[in-house]
C-alpha cells in the first residue's frame, strides 16, 4: 500500500469509520477504527470478515449488524483491491436527531391525514353516489396504511424498554389463543425443556416481535404446524457488564414446515420494506429484529428448500 493509501486510512480514521481493504478474498489493509472493530466481529460468530463483508456487498442489504451495532457498508474498487467502509449508523442518526426532530417530523406527517381521514368520513356520510363513496374508500384505505406506516416507522426509531418479570407459558399462551383466531388451520406446538419459567425484559415489547415471527410462519404454512423450543443455550454467552459477568442465552426457536423462503430472497429477508405480500409493509421482522437486539439478543433464521424455515431467538438471561 502506498502513503496515498495511508492516508486515506488516516482520513477515515479521523472521521471514526472503519475501512478495510480487501484483496484475493483476504483483509490486505485496515485503519484503527476497523482493528477496534474486529473483537466485535469475533463477538458476532463472524469469523471470516472478507468473506462476511463480500456477501455482504454482493447482495441488496447493506446494513449490517456487529454486537449490537449497526453499520451500513459502501464499497468501492481500484486495482483488484475492494475499500470497504463501515458507517456507523447510532453515531450518524444522533448527529441528525441532534438538528432534526424525528418525533415531529412524523407528526406533521399524521396531522394532514388526520384531517383527511375526517374529510372522507364526511363525504361517506353525506353522498349517495356509488362512485364517490368507492373513491372515498379507496383513500380510506390508503390513509389507514399511511398512518400505520408512520406508527410503525416512529416505533422503530424511538424504542424504550421497560424491563419486569413475567411468565414465559403465559406468554406463549395468551400469543397463540391470538394467533388460533387468524389462523384457524394452524396448529401450534411448544416445548419447554428448561426449569426457567421466568424471564425479565419488556413483555410488551417482546410480545410484539415474537407474535412478528410466529404470525410470519403462520402466513408461510397457513394449514401445516408451527413448532416453538424454548431452552437455554449454555454454549453462547452475553457478557453483562453492568453485572460484569456471562450470562447464558434463553433460545427460542419457531419452526415452519412451509417448504423454505426462495434463496433468491434470503438475503432480502431483514431489508426495510421489502416484502412478497400484498398488503405487507415489510417492518415485520424489521421490528422483531430491533426489539431483540434492544435486549442485547439476536434473531437469525434457517431456511431449506422443500423443508422448512427456523427462526432462532436469543435472549441474555
Amino acid at each position: 500500500m502506498n502513503d496515498i493509501n495511508n492516508d486515506l486510512f488516516d482520513h477515515f480514521d479521523l472521521l471514526g469509520m472503519p475501512l478495510i481493504a480487501i484483496e484475493h478474498n483476504k483483509i490486505a489493509q485496515y485503519n484503527s477504527s476497523a482493528e477496534n472493530l474486529f473483537p466485535k466481529f469475533i463477538k458476532s460468530d463472524i469469523h471470516d470478515i472478507s468473506y462476511f463483508l463480500s456477501s455482504k456487498l454482493a447482495g441488496t442489504e447493506k446494513l449490517i449488524h456487529i454486537n449490537q451495532e449497526k453499520f451500513f457498508i459502501k464499497s468501492t474498487e481500484h486495482e483488484n483491491t475492494v475499500y470497504v467502509i463501515l458507517f456507523p449508523m447510532d453515531e450518524i442518526f444522533a448527529e441528525y436527531s441532534s438538528f432534526f426532530d424525528i418525533s415531529s417530523f412524523l407528526h406533521e406527517i399524521k396531522n394532514p391525514l388526520t384531517v383527511i381521514n375526517g374529510t372522507v368520513q364526511l363525504l361517506k356520510n353525506k353522498s349517495k353516489d356509488s362512485y364517490t363513496l368507492k373513491c372515498t374508500e379507496i383513500i380510506d384505505n390508503e390513509c389507514s396504511r399511511l398512518e400505520n406506516f408512520v406508527d410503525e416507522f416512529g416505533f422503530i426509531l424511538d424504542i424504550n424498554l421497560n424491563y419486569r418479570e413475567f411468565y414465559i407459558l403465559e406468554f406463549f399462551e395468551e400469543m397463540l389463543a391470538s394467533l388460533k383466531v387468524l389462523f384457524k388451520n394452524v396448529s401450534f406446538s411448544t416445548e419447554i425443556s428448561t426449569d426457567l419459567k421466568k424471564m425479565n425484559g419488556d413483555r410488551d415489547k417482546l410480545y410484539r416481535a415474537f407474535y412478528n415471527i410466529i404470525k410470519n410462519a403462520c402466513e408461510a404454512n397457513p394449514d401445516g404446524n408451527i413448532k416453538i423450543f424454548y431452552t437455554i443455550d449454555t454454549t453462547i454467552k452475553y457478557r453483562d457488564s453492568n453485572k460484569k459477568r456471562l450470562s447464558s442465552m434463553a433460545k427460542f426457536t419457531i419452526i415452519d414446515e412451509a417448504g423454505g423462503i426462495p434463496e433468491n430472497i434470503r438475503n432480502k429477508i431483514f431489508t426495510p420494506f421489502f416484502t412478497t405480500k400484498s398488503k405487507g409493509r415489510g417492518l415485520g421482522l424489521i421490528i422483531a429484529r430491533e426489539i431483540i437486539e434492544k435486549h442485547k439478543g439476536r434473531l437469525s433464521f434457517d431456511s431449506q428448500n422443500n423443508i422448512g424455515t427456523v427462526f432462532t431467538v436469543l435472549l441474555p438471561i
